[in-house]
């Protein structure tokens, strides 16, 4: 499988899927940015659940991508790219 990065609205149609059962960490090369994380917790604790065993779900299936300086910057580029391409 080729890297891939998952939103938030893909992560949450997972988890209501009861698909996260069927990622393999060893095998599949997905991956949740910090912000991702933070959404869906915050959107975890809103209905009740319990935020800490969200989050070592998470971090036992996906590679967190964490955020500093220079992603912001190279996130920055791509945007105005995307946005200058009519997108």
């Amino acid at each position: 499988m080729e890297p891939t990065c998952i939103d938030t609205s893909v992560l949450i149609e997972l988890a209501r899927g009861k698909l996260l059962r069927y990622i393999d960490p060893n095998r599949d090369q997905l991956y949740l940015t910090e912000i991702t994380v933070y959404e869906y917790l915050r959107g975890m604790e809103v209905i009740g659940r319990d935020i800490e065993y969200a989050k070592i779900v998470l971090e036992n299936l996906f590679k967190i991508l964490r955020i500093n300086n220079d992603v912001i910057k190279l996130a920055s580029k791509f945007m105005v790219n995307y946005i200058g391409e009519g997108s």
